[in-house]
């Protein structure tokens, strides 16, 4: 039998002369204590003699490769991979570094590392293959073919790149194809935005943002379809993240605008004027104090004011926006007619009705002419022309204008719009004014059917229908079917007292008016409601309430049941810390009425 060559390979840092060491054992395989680094292979035969090689130098490297084809056992086809190149060298390197023990060479675990090496790349490569017949895409395929390639040629690091590439490109693709989808979702989302399926809309604007996540269209998007929804915290959430992008002043002037917005409709006047003010500072800076957006923080500051009952200042704002607008954009433009409308709002909600239809006639002359008769805004400006008529308590001539409002809306937005929604409770308002109450519970129901129908049973706008419609119905003595819609509003969630005080001020409201049947029937639901919390006889508000009950009956003309009434409010009086009630004022009521 041949004896085995017994081959250890040891790696140092240097390149040392070929010296003889004596050996206790020619078939020891195990040397300890010697260390190196990867360049330098030391290799101790079985006559003990050491042979280094320098991997590193062109005429070494090859020698070592030959003294490897050399080794007893191995199989011609290895003997054929072991030709000399870098990647030869850099695997034998490697299945090295992997076997070592100690910086000891077993040339048996190396040939066995070798083999398996083998055995893995030739079933990486059946891999390959059928994954090319499977696969349909062309560029697959081709970096497939160079992937086997390089296999072939044992250049690992080719293979490596060959399909690092294809990831990279397939990913940029990929990346592109994500963003389209998102763009169609973003694109469906507005769509149905546009047409009042907030439902449709979100789902849709969140799918976008899976594939887009910080893009600011989107961002807008979803927070202007939870502001319309209405869900103001989350939207107030999203304009908030907005402007902690690195985005433009344009951008962030809008977003300070319509967190301000949002802040107005949730009640909060101050910080809606600071983001209001914070739109309009960027505004002056990059676009100058005559320039349209400043002009719209200018308009959009009066609004608040507005909402405040602050109509000076609402006013001394609205004016420079118009001010400005009429420089810029001229006098016979839209906006300038949406700032009159403004205008005349503030005008209205003053009580001044001369002034307000003044800047309401001034916008409807703008928009006929400009826009045509056959225009939403046109519209829009007629219903505000309608309800300056209903302050005056004109009821005609505001149904008059409403009904031209309505016309134009239906025609040209539709029966199912939540404007012409808007239209039918607005003129169920003017109906219920006149005592038409049969009318006005049939616009109500229409507008109920379109908000029910596009906006859905919990949008604000629905509640507000069913409160109108609720409270209409308790008003005409409808007790029971009126408390019934009153159940899908949050007055089903109050606690019995505040129902009582809501209803007796209405009932309140309604005396004023002249309206006593209806005050009356406000006034003992309310009384129902306190006799059903637990407020003590000693309260103030029982002796309020059973006044309020007498009067509404002495008015009626049922003075046999005002005057017990207006005795029971005294007696309770007496009970009552002074200075809550106004004692004098019941006394002084109650003699008018005992003198009918």
């Amino acid at each position: 039998m041949k004896k085995l060559t017994i081959l250890l390979i040891l790696i140092y840092a240097t390149s040392v002369a070929q010296v003889k060491l004596p050996l206790e054992n020619s078939n020891k395989s195990q040397i300890s204590g010697i260390q190196g680094s990867n360049n330098i292979i030391t290799v101790i035969q079985g006559n003990g003699n050491i042979v280094k090689y320098n991997l590193l130098d062109e005429n070494d490297a090859p020698k070592f490769l030959e003294y490897l084809r050399n080794l007893p056992n191995l199989n011609d086809n290895i003997k054929q991979i072991l030709k000399y190149d870098k990647t030869t060298l850099d695997i034998v390197t490697k299945i090295y570094a992997k076997i070592t023990d100690e910086s000891v060479f077993s040339p048996k675990k190396f040939l066995e590392c070798y083999v398996e090496k083998e055995k893995e790349t030739e079933k990486l490569k059946k891999e390959l293959e059928e994954l090319r017949k499977q696969t349909t895409d062309a560029d697959f395929t081709k970096a497939l073919e160079e992937a086997n390639k390089k296999l072939e040629e044992y250049d690992n690091d080719g293979y490596q790149k060959v399909l690092e590439y294809y990831k990279t490109k397939k990913k940029n693709k990929v990346n592109q194809e994500l963003k389209e989808i998102a763009q169609a979702s973003y694109l469906q989302a507005q769509n149905n935005y546009d047409n009042f399926s907030y439902s449709a809309a979100l789902s849709q604007i969140n799918e976008a943002l899976e594939y887009d996540k910080e893009n600011i269209d989107y961002l807008f998007l979803k927070a202007d379809i939870n502001f319309d929804i209405p869900n103001y915290d989350e939207s107030l959430a999203l304009f908030i993240k907005i402007i902690t992008y690195n985005i433009n002043d344009t951008l962030k002037s809008s977003a300070y605008n319509n967190i301000g917005v949002v802040y107005c409709h949730k009640g909060d006047y101050n910080q809606a004027l600071e983001y209001h003010r914070k739109a309009l500072a960027i505004d002056e800076k990059v676009f100058g104090k005559d320039h349209s957006s400043t002009a719209t923080s200018y308009s959009n500051i009066g609004t608040v004011y507005d909402y405040k009952n602050d109509y000076d200042h609402a006013l001394e704002y609205l004016g420079k926006a118009s001010a400005i607008d009429e420089k810029v954009l001229g006098k016979d433009h839209p906006d300038i007619a949406t700032l009159y409308n403004n205008i005349g709002e503030v005008y209205s909600d003053k009580g001044d009705y001369d002034r307000a239809m003044e800047y309401f006639s001034k916008a409807l002359t703008i928009d006929e002419k400009v826009l045509g008769k056959d225009h939403p805004n046109t519209a829009t400006t007629y219903n505000n022309i309608g309800g300056v008529y209903s302050g005056k308590g004109d009821y005609d001539h505001a149904l008059e204008y409403l009904g031209k409002a309505l016309t134009i809306d239906e025609k040209v937005l539709g029966k199912d719009h939540p404007s012409t929604a808007t239209l039918y409770i607005n003129i169920g308002v003017v109906n219920k004014a006149k005592g038409d109450y049969a009318q006005a519970l049939e616009c109500f129901g229409k507008a109920l059917t379109i908000d029910e129908k596009v906006l859905g049973k919990e949008h604000l706008s629905t509640i507000t229908i069913y409160e109108n419609i609720g409270l209409l119905l308790i008003a005409r003595g409808d007790k029971e079917k009126g408390l019934n819609y009153m159940t899908k509003t949050s007055f089903s969630k109050m606690p019995a007292h505040e129902k009582s005080y809501i209803l007796n001020w209405l009932g309140v409201f309604n005396l004023k008016k002249g309206k006593y049947k209806e005050a009356l029937n406000f006034h003992q639901l309310a009384l129902e409601f306190l006799e059903e919390s637990n407020t003590p006889k000693t309260d103030a508000y029982w002796a309020n309430i059973y006044q309020n009950m007498a009067n509404a009956y002495c008015h009626y003309g049922q003075k046999d049941k005002a005057l017990p009434l207006f005795e029971k409010a005294l007696l309770l009086c007496k009970d009552v810390k002074e200075g809550e009630i106004d004692i004098e004022a019941i006394k002084k009521n109650y003699e008018e009425c005992k003198s009918k």
